[in-house]
């Protein structure tokens, strides 16, 4: 049993998963208008695929593109998910060209 619990630990504490986690809260956050910073290892690690200033910048247009776009005939008051995201982002082509290289760079990671 101490051999599957570590083993469970080991794969749950993986640099990639806490990264790809990291990420998720970033956006989750943002999308609730609540004050979030982009970890130094996140800066330092994508600081070649990342425009990180565009990213903040995209980050807070999230919260207006939450409240005014409607999913499924209705309107989302918290954003729990990232799938809640996409599926707000991926609405109109005219959000997809808004966040192209931000939803890019989600979905390939």
């Amino acid at each position: 049993m101490e051999s599957l619990s570590g083993e469970l630990a080991r794969r749950f504490d993986q640099r990639g998963l806490n990264l790809a986690t990291q990420f998720e809260r970033i956006i989750i956050d943002s999308c609730n208008d609540t004050a979030c910073e982009i970890p130094q290892e996140i800066m330092d690690l994508y600081a070649r695929d990342l425009d990180i200033e565009r990213l903040k910048r995209q980050l807070s247009m999230l919260p207006d593109l939450i409240k005014t776009t409607p999913l499924g005939g209705m309107l989302i008051k918290k954003v729990t998910t990232v799938q809640t995201v996409c599926d707000i982002l991926n609405t109109s082509e005219v959000i997809k060209i808004c966040f192209l290289k931000y939803t890019h760079f989600y979905y390939s990671s």
